[in-house]
């Protein structure tokens, strides 16, 4: 089974090309949960599936997180299957992509640079409060696309010294908490932000299916630009957002009455790797 491997901000995502292979959406779930397992398996956030659209789209992207489970559209993702529809003739510069949670458009800016407009949101609430562990957390909920894919947003001063990711950083448990409280039915993503200037705007992301905080989430970024619009916390409307995987901007349209009119993602895409899954395990089970 040939596959490739493109990351975008350091999110990295498995591509294959489901028009060619015929997997049903079962099978589908299973190989993400095998071979995104990093050392046993290619590694990767996520599964992106390409299928035949039913729509007027020019394909279907279908997205599996790295535990097997459905996500309704992942942004990143879809910059980067953009880019693989381009290099492999299924789409021209400008496409549209179906997914779970709406059509989207998307734009080839330059050879590894993606432009895709996110689904507005269904669901906005700026001002909120969460009591975790006896401590009471401000936050803004929004979903994006319909149906939503949920994000809880929270400013937290000195986010920039939380340490390392990777090492079970100061907000892990915070994180995990947060997403699998009660109040969020479906669960959630969970980002901190922080901003420090004008220019640099820090974002950590807790994924729901991945369960852990991953390098860079486009939606995420999305939502957290719509919620640093919406409160003008910076007057301008393109927002760099500085996610430890790398940098990406978005770009917030709203009207004089506060309303969101369009929300794009922008950044960097990398090929890291073409080839065929040879994993034994997989094939064996």
């Amino acid at each position: 089974m040939e596959f490739t491997k493109i990351q975008g901000a350091g999110n990295d995502f498995i591509i294959i090309n489901n028009t060619k292979i015929g997997l049903s959406e079962s099978k589908q779930s299973n190989l993400a949960k095998r071979i995104c397992k990093r050392k046993y398996s290619i590694g990767a956030d996520g599964l992106i599936v390409i299928e035949h659209a039913k729509s007027n789209a020019d394909f279907k992207m279908n997205f599996f997180n790295s535990d097997g489970s459905v996500a309704e559209m992942c942004g990143n993702g879809a910059r980067c299957v953009a880019r693989y529809a381009y290099e492999n003739r299924i789409a021209w510069e400008n496409m549209i992509i179906e997914t779970m949670a709406g059509n989207i458009s998307v734009w080839r800016i330059d050879k590894r640079t993606y432009k895709v407009k996110l689904n507005n949101p269904s669901f906005i609430d700026l001002v909120n409060k969460i009591d975790i562990d006896n401590v009471e957390y401000d936050y803004s909920y929004i979903e994006l696309g319909n149906p939503g894919i949920p994000h809880v947003i929270i400013r937290y001063k000195g986010l920039n010294n939380i340490g390392n990711i990777d090492n079970n950083c100061d907000i892990l448990e915070l994180a995990r908490k947060i997403r699998q409280n009660k109040k969020f039915i479906k669960g959630s993503n969970v980002s901190f932000y922080d901003i420090i200037d004008n220019d640099n705007i820090v974002i950590r992301t807790y994924e729901r299916g991945v369960e852990n905080f991953t390098l860079a989430c486009g939606t995420a970024a999305g939502a957290t630009g719509t919620v640093i619009s919406l409160k003008n916390e910076l007057p301008y409307k393109s927002i760099k957002l500085l996610f430890e995987g790398g940098e990406l901007t978005v770009q917030v349209d709203k009207s004089d009455k506060n309303i969101i009119e369009n929300i794009y993602l922008i950044g960097d895409t990398n090929i890291v790797a073409t080839g065929k899954i040879m994993d034994e395990d997989l094939y064996n089970n």
